[in-house]
C-alpha cells in the first residue's frame, strides 16, 4: 500500500514538472521571440526549460527505483 501511493505521487510529480517544462519553455520562446533574434530566443527558452527536465529526470529515476525495488 505504501508503495502504491509513493509511486502515484512520484507520477503526479512528473506530471506536473513535464507540464511546467512545456509550459515555460514555450511561453519564455513567445515572449523571447518579440526581443531577441529567433535563434537567441530557441537557445534562450531551452535554458529555462532545462531545470524542468532535470527535475523530471531525477523525478522519473526516483519513481523507477522504487517501482523495480523488491525489498518494500
Amino acid at each position: 500500500m505504501n508503495k502504491q501511493k509513493e509511486l502515484k505521487k512520484y507520477r503526479r510529480y512528473m506530471v506536473v514538472t513535464g507540464l511546467a517544462a512545456v509550459v515555460g519553455t514555450f511561453g519564455s520562446l513567445a515572449l523571447f521571440i518579440a526581443l531577441f533574434p529567433a535563434l537567441v530566443a530557441y537557445f534562450g527558452s531551452s535554458l529555462v526549460g532545462l531545470p524542468f527536465l532535470l527535475l523530471l529526470w531525477r523525478f522519473e529515476s526516483r519513481y523507477t527505483d522504487l517501482l523495480f525495488r523488491d525489498d518494500i
